[in-house]
């Protein structure tokens, strides 16, 4: 049972890489168009004022949040395709159509109730629990719903994709559109039914935000909590849009104006040039986002394997920069929130943490992003702001989460980035190497003292899948033999294997390929040619055939003429004899 549990969250794993992995080369687009709409940035380069750069800057941004806005299709869509066993492309056209139900439903059932929430001017549509997807208002599920439906379409269009029925409609309603059926149907359930369940659950959460305002520092903790905590079901816009939008975040009065939420208090003070007030601390949310996350992605390197360190570097840095400068946590939070929630768990606990510390140090500091929190930091002194502290407590809170995260990977051998198994690539789909991996290759296949046979040269199939590329009974037209093979290789001792022909002394081609092996040489052939074979292996194999070819055809004359032969000839018996 155990095992099960252990194969089934591996392969869930490895299927939510499949939408993510795009996400880096998303992030760090999108870090390039905050960069260029930056209205701090535009003060210290004034060239990035010029109009084609703002619209170029505007495009990118614009784009590129589109996809990171719509993650719960991209997970909806990947993780049928991914987990579906046979005719993927089939399961992510189903998985799709049948969240555009899953979103109709949902509208469509709100509309009837009367509850369709009109937008507000400075929340939208979070402070009603409601969002729009791909252009329909429906109940905020976050990319829950997204990777609940994914996960349903695979485990019915496998159940399903062949079924026939007879009968006038058993061509229309069979194979992969009768899993579309069966999946139309019961998206049309799950989106009508959490306009239902979904409610009463933000209403619970709403109706905590009165004990986090009246609970001092506890309240403070229990909001950085919950912020983080429920970012994978979309409630976590119910724990701080009423306190940065609301009279919960506080108030504040000039002359005859009234100023409500945290977020509007703040930047009236910071133009106005007033002390900050004490509900600074609401807004404390971003710190994490501009700091937390480096210590994340690093930790997440320093536990891969060696051999992945440099590609999880790769994949994780411009994720962590786009935390930083954009904000936008969730392409690596959703890397390991469901396959360790150990960790999950730790990061939100860190997050209010910090926010308690920062109240308790008496920081009154931006924390939206890292580039525009420090130009107005600057700008607004750090007598008001005392942000030396706030920049103090980001390098700390970078230590925490390493060694917390780290402490925890290591003696819980969570599966984050870099630390997962490579599955074996089957001969003929793996990509090309380079010469690393055609060293790695040849202490893999060749290196004398680790094989069942005795450190002897061998065939593939014998080394029992030692390098991750070769599987056995792999053919000599092998990708890594033919990155590797091509090349002549030392080998301890000739040898003889059962699919290459000829002696051990010399070896002929097999009828599926072999070894030939010469003068403490080794070279591969088979039904393809390698284009590196060297001239002069192939001189000594001609040699070597026709060395044999004059021995057979010595014998088949002294056969026709014994007499001639001294082997057989009476002289030549008699001779050889007085000798």
């Amino acid at each position: 049972m155990k095992h099960r549990i252990t194969a089934a969250l591996e392969r869930f794993s490895r299927a939510m890489l499949a939408p993510l992995s795009y996400l880096s080369a998303a992030g760090l687009l999108l870090v390039v168009g905050a960069l260029l709409t930056s209205a701090p940035l535009a003060g210290v380069l004034p060239f990035l004022r010029w109009e084609p750069v703002q619209l170029a800057g505007r495009i990118i941004y614009k784009c590129l949040t589109a996809v990171i806005s719509n993650l719960s299709v991209l997970f909806c869509t990947g993780l049928a395709a991914a987990l579906a066993k046979r005719e993927k492309h089939q399961a992510a056209f189903i998985a799709l159509m049948s969240y555009l139900v899953y979103l109709t439903a949902g509208n469509v059932t709100l509309t009837e109730l009367g509850l369709l929430a009109q937008p507000d001017a400075l929340t939208g549509l979070y402070s009603a629990g409601q969002t729009m997807v791909l252009g329909i208002q429906t109940v905020d599920t976050g990319v829950f719903g997204g990777i609940l439906l994914g996960l349903l379409t695979a485990f019915v269009y496998d159940r399903t994709c062949e079924k026939a029925h007879r009968g006038i409609l058993g061509g229309v309603f069979s194979g992969v559109r009768w899993s579309f059926a069966c999946m139309a149907a019961l998206a049309a359930v799950l989106g009508s039914g959490a306009c239902f369940v979904w409610p009463p659950i933000q209403k619970a959460i709403a109706a905590v935000t009165g004990f986090i305002a009246a609970s001092g520092n506890i309240g403070l903790f229990l909001y950085g909590f919950l912020e983080r905590l429920l970012i994978p079901t979309g409630l976590h816009h119910l724990v701080y849009m009423p306190f940065q939008f609301s009279q919960l975040g506080g108030q504040l009065m000039v002359g005859s104006v009234t100023y409500t939420g945290a977020y509007v208090v703040m930047m009236t003070e910071y133009n106005l040039g007033l002390p900050f007030s004490d509900g600074i601390v609401w807004m404390y949310t971003g710190f994490t986002k501009t700091f937390g996350y480096f210590g994340i992605a690093a930790a997440f390197i320093f536990c891969a394997r060696r051999g992945s360190r440099k590609k999880t570097a790769l994949q994780l840095l411009p994720l962590a920069f786009t935390a930083s400068l954009a904000s936008i946590t969730e392409p690596l939070d959703f890397l390991f929130c469901f396959l360790a929630p150990v960790l999950w768990l730790a990061h939100a606990a860190i997050s209010g943490s910090f926010i308690v510390l920062l109240h308790l140090c008496g920081v009154t500091a931006f924390t939206s992003n890292l580039l525009g929190s420090l130009v107005m930091n600057l700008s607004a002194d750090a007598a008001r702001t005392n942000y030396p502290v706030l920049y103090l407590l980001g390098l700390a809170q970078i230590a925490v989460y390493f060694v917390v995260f780290t402490v925890l990977i290591k003696a819980l051998d969570l599966p984050t980035p870099g630390r997962r198994p490579e599955r074996a690539v089957p001969a003929g789909k793996g990509p090309a190497a380079g010469r690393a991996g055609c060293r790695k290759a040849h202490c893999s296949l060749w290196r004398a003292g680790e094989h069942p046979h005795g450190g002897q040269l061998l065939y593939p199939p014998a080394c029992h899948g030692e390098r991750p590329g070769l599987r056995q009974g792999a053919g000599p037209e092998s990708p890594a033999l033919q990155r590797c093979g091509a090349k002549r290789l030392r080998c301890a001792d000739r040898v003889r294997h059962p699919r290459a022909g000829g002696a051990a002394g010399g070896g002929a081609a097999a009828e599926q390929g072999g070894l030939l092996t010469f003068g403490g040489r080794a070279t591969i052939i088979g039904k393809k040619r390698l284009p590196a074979q060297s001239v002069f292996v192939w001189i000594k194999f001609h040699a070597f055939c026709k060395k044999h070819y004059r021995r057979v055809r010595s014998l088949l004359r002294a056969k026709r003429e014994p007499e001639k032969h001294p082997l057989l000839s009476r002289r030549g018996r008699h001779e050889l004899g007085a000798a």
